[in-house]
């Protein structure tokens, strides 16, 4: 299967059309964690709408961040297998958290059941290549 490149346009597009108008609703969020690479273009356009900051955390690392009493929103660009994701949501002191990201799997949908998506990717096999990748190796 051919991988499917995503533009800035593209990008730019779906976040305003289905990740904007639903981060309205969370404002009571107190930190933006990005999962880097790609999390990180998408948590920095969320955190202008909000107006505040976001950190970045390590999937691979095994410190615990959060509050209990906290809410929190975790960003990636894509959520194809679950495994990153799963990997820092277990690491999250809190259990309130939102999940916010471009693309997600049918499978992984449902799982987070607190989430802003941008579209649903019906094959997990498809490979998306966004911008910041692509660009790159240009």
């Amino acid at each position: 299967m051919e991988p499917y490149y995503v533009s800035w346009d593209e990008y730019r597009g779906l976040a305003r059309r289905h990740i904007a108008p639903h981060i309205k609703a969370h404002r009571d969020v107190k930190a933006i964690y990005a999962i880097p690479n790609g999390g990180v273009y998408l948590a920095a356009d969320i955190g202008r709408l909000l107006g505040m900051p976001i950190r970045c955390v390590d999937p691979r690392g095994s410190y615990r961040f959060g509050r209990r009493d906290y809410k929190y929103m975790v960003v990636d660009d894509i959520i194809d297998t679950g495994d990153t994701m799963r990997r820092v949501v277990g690491r999250c002191n809190s259990d309130n958290l939102v999940i916010a990201c471009l693309y997600a799997t049918c499978k992984n949908q449902r799982i987070y059941k607190t989430s802003v998506w941008g579209e649903i990717i019906p094959d997990r096999h498809q490979k998306i290549v966004f911008p910041w990748v692509w660009k790159l190796r240009t």
